[in-house]
């Protein structure tokens, strides 16, 4: 089944070194109000694609390769490491999810609400159209995976790892991202909006019109591989400091 918005090119692990880029991030002149700049970009994003009236599945129980096809997924859902699952055209209520290991998993047209995944890992991970609202990720592994079209509003994301992941065309709007990394993972037309990025790791990321208004940006790691990323005058102050460090410049009061 093709994939709308697909880039079937393998560049996961491609990187370049980072350059002095704070000083490149562009602070437009008329910045939009947050909620209309908000919404004018999440419209780009596909939704999930959902029939109506699915079949509800309680406590579901994987193995490998195993495949679930529009379905209402509610209670526990457990697995032993298994491998290369599928969730298509599925919805996610209220699901916990907690520490489960789906290295491999594939995720197209889903709907996460209120859901548990703490701990998660789904390293190499497929995910097309997706979203995630309301929703705990804390400490959860996505490295190695592809993310087109998907969108996390109001979740918590601490600790997230995105090494080496592929996003574009995608969304984070009202998370919590401190100490998320984001570790040579290309970004391509991503928002990182109203999020708090404190401590979050940027490091020889690749980045194509990235846009973090609203976003608290204190000690960020990395940040000069953020180069070219839009931003807004409230911003200029932390992308500065992010800036000053690249380049090894010393604030100290103390002139003696």
């Amino acid at each position: 089944m093709p994939l709308d918005g697909a880039d079937e090119s393998d560049s996961r692990r491609s990187s370049v070194g980072a350059d002095a880029a704070a000083s490149h991030a562009v602070a437009p002149k008329d910045c939009p109000d947050q909620s209309d700049y908000g919404h004018r970009v999440t419209s780009k994003i596909q939704a999930p694609s959902l029939a109506p009236g699915l079949e509800n599945l309680t406590d579901l129980v994987l193995d490998d390769g195993e495949v679930v096809e529009q379905r209402t997924i509610m209670g526990d859902v457990t697995a032993t490491s298994a491998s290369d699952v599928e969730f298509l055209g599925s919805q996610f209520r209220a699901a916990r999810l907690t520490g489960i290991e789906l290295p491999g998993v594939t995720l197209r047209d889903c709907r996460f609400e209120n859901c548990e995944l703490s701990g998660a890992v789904l390293d190499g991970a497929r995910l097309v159209r997706v979203e995630f609202v309301d929703c705990r990720l804390s400490g959860g592994v996505l490295s190695d995976a592809r993310l087109d079209d998907v969108r996390f509003t109001d979740c918590r994301c601490d600790g997230l790892l995105l090494r080496m992941s592929n996003l574009k065309r995608s969304e984070f709007l009202r998370c919590g991202l401190t100490n998320a990394e984001f570790y040579e993972s290309g970004l391509q037309h991503v928002s990182l909006v109203d999020s708090d990025l404190s401590h979050a790791d940027f490091t020889r990321a690749r980045c194509d019109q990235v846009r973090l208004h609203g976003s608290v940006l204190n000690d960020l790691r990395g940040g000069t591989a953020l180069r070219g990323a839009i931003i807004d005058t409230s911003q200029i102050l932390p992308m500065g400091l992010v800036a000053l460090d690249a380049i090894g410049v010393v604030i100290d009061d103390d002139c003696e």
